[in-house]
């Protein structure tokens, strides 16, 4: 099988490693040159972790799209949902009628941003998009060309737009990803996202010693204390609301957090978001990041808390505390993160209801007014 990996960051080198040493045909694409000019001409990626350690060729490295995306079985794109519209552009003069597109992370219904995407700049494209939930992996560039992965997401929550296409699509990445567990579509790991869980209480209330030290922290350990803890089990607590009037079977956040093997089941039992946090050896040694423009904030509040407010507010689920994250966000980073929401649930003058919503998921009738 041959794979196409759109990124270079975490994910993007995680992805690759992982392909290849699973035996498959890989080519990494990258919009930055500056990002892989260190391995551009050998096309050796270095890694170690859970992966095990070594080095792996892959086939191509390169800015050029089309070259990398080519013969590909599956285009896994592993970039910030902020930069799907851009992505989806680029696609939509690349993609045939047999691509298959993965976002890996999927950043909370971007599947349907970057079919919004592709579809306003070549009317008439359609391709599958499946989403996982959260990246499959936990993952740190140490330097350029080497990546360390300390986490490889079992079961990770993962759906397709439209979900119709669910069957065939699923098949696909269950050669990568044999663990990946299907929704009936992307709403599911929409609200399986543990990242808008956790980050935007860390961030919010971590948001002087951020900015004080410019990151000088270990975000999750030192960031997470127990009335921190505290704002992300309430945070779970309305998810799950929401999951329940839409039919989404869940578990609370640190049994998830647990299941994807960030942390103990000793210390998922007991309830506490703290606690899970502190036992969390696979996110340990990561730092803060540096500055508030981070996708921390960028996407898991302008994307997916939104989203999550917004789909609450559809069926009449109040969330009072995702509310005022975003409320307080919004202020800080002086953006109506809001707006995103409003346009990403555009879908049609008739969207009344959960109803038509997971009509519109799973068959793709409606059409999405581009974002």
């Amino acid at each position: 099988m041959k794979i196409a990996v759109l990124g270079a960051g975490n994910g993007g080198l995680a992805t690759a490693v992982h392909a290849a040493t699973s035996g498959f045909d890989v080519r990494l694409f990258s919009r930055s040159p500056s990002r892989i000019a260190t391995f551009a001409d050998s096309r050796i990626l270095t890694y170690d972790g859970v992966l095990g350690a070594g080095r792996v060729e892959l086939s191509y490295v390169g800015t050029d799209l089309r070259d990398a995306t080519t013969g590909a079985d599956l285009i896994v794109a592993c970039v910030p949902s902020t930069e799907l519209d851009d992505y989806g552009r680029r696609l939509a003069d690349v993609v045939t009628p047999n691509s298959v597109i993965l976002l890996n992370p999927g950043g909370t219904f971007g599947s349907v941003r970057l079919r919004n995407a592709m579809h306003a700049h070549r009317p008439g494209v359609v391709v599958p998009v499946a989403e996982f939930s959260t990246l499959g992996y936990a993952a740190r560039v140490r330097e350029k060309g080497c990546v360390y992965v300390s986490n490889l997401v079992d079961g990770v929550p993962a759906g397709v737009f439209p979900g119709s296409r669910s069957p065939e699509v699923r098949e696909l990445i269950h050669r990568l990803y044999p663990t990946a567990s299907f929704g009936e579509s992307v709403l599911y790991p929409a609200l399986l996202n543990l990242n808008p869980i956790e980050h935007p209480a860390q961030v919010i209330l971590n948001a002087g010693r951020i900015e004080s030290t410019k990151g000088d922290f270990y975000f999750y350990i030192d960031g997470t204390t127990p009335a921190v803890g505290r704002v992300i089990d309430d945070t779970d607590i309305e998810r799950r609301r929401v999951c329940a009037v839409y039919d989404i079977e869940t578990s609370p956040f640190v049994d998830l957090f647990a299941a994807a093997g960030y942390t103990t089941t000793e210390a998922a039992a007991t309830g506490s978001a703290y606690v899970a946090m502190q036992a969390s050896d696979a996110n340990r040694t990561f730092r803060s990041p540096p500055s508030l423009e981070h996708r921390y904030v960028l996407e898991d509040i302008g994307h997916s808390l939104v989203t999550w407010e917004h789909l609450g507010a559809l069926a009449g689920v109040s969330t009072p505390v995702i509310s005022s994250q975003i409320t307080i966000a919004a202020s800080m980073m002086g953006t109506d993160y809001r707006a995103d929401a409003q346009a990403l649930f555009a879908l049609a003058p008739t969207l009344g209801g959960p109803d038509d919503l997971r009509e519109f998921l799973i068959n793709g009738v409606r059409q999405a007014t581009p974002i």
